[in-house]
Order: structure tokens, then sequence, then C-alpha cells
């Protein structure tokens, strides 16, 4: 027996303008078996979990990289 979905998550690749996100929102809305669909706000707690996981990816390639030069 398979699983039963009972909703799906959509983020976008970067932030958008909320004119270009209605336009997602209402299409998203017109297709068959769809609730509700919200709005997700960018706000600066994403903007810092950006910024600390940018800083944790540049951390780990330095140290790849200088264990490489190690060799």
């Amino acid at each position: 027996m398979s699983d039963r979905i009972k909703g799906l998550v959509v983020t976008f690749s970067e932030p958008i303008s909320s004119e270009q996100a209605e336009i997602y929102k209402t299409a998203i809305s017109l297709m068959r078996n769809v609730a509700n669909v919200e709005d997700s706000v960018d706000d600066y707690n994403d903007k810092m979990n950006r910024a600390m996981i940018y800083q944790r990816v540049k951390d780990k390639i330095y140290n790849l990289m200088l264990n490489d030069f190690d060799c």
C-alpha cells in the first residue's frame, strides 16, 4: 500500500516578487484537489540562515583544500 500525501511544499530557487508569486499561487490553486495556497514571506531569519549555511560551506571547502595540499 502506498503512502497518502496530504500536501506539497514548493520552494523557489531565490526569492521572487509578490506579483510573480501571485501568478504561481493562482495557477496552483486552479489545480485539482488543491485546498489552500499560502505565501511564505522572506524575512531576516531566512537571510541569517542562508548566511550561516554559506559560511559553513565556505569553511568546508577551505578545509578540504587545506587537507588536499598537505599530502
